[in-house]
């Protein structure tokens, strides 16, 4: 399986959101940052045509950063 670096994670939930990546903080809410499900889903394709190996339901269940890093890092 491929890994991801946390700090892409953090670039690629911005570059989603169209913030700059320091406007996301690992304790921050996806919901209040705005992100859906839409992108979610966006950011779900990307990372599995990087080969990582993630499902919709691995993330949709998480509602912070940190969380979302701590699935990707597995």
């Amino acid at each position: 399986m491929t890994r991801i670096d946390p700090a892409q994670i953090t670039a690629d939930i911005a570059e989603t959101l169209g913030v700059p990546a320091a406007e996301v903080a690992p304790d921050d809410r996806l919901d209040d940052l705005g992100l859906d499900s839409i992108r979610t889903m966006e950011l779900v394709e990307r990372w599995r045509a990087a080969g990582i190996d993630i499902e919709f339901a691995d993330l949709a269940a998480e509602r912070d950063v940190a969380a979302w890093i701590a699935v990707l890092a597995r």
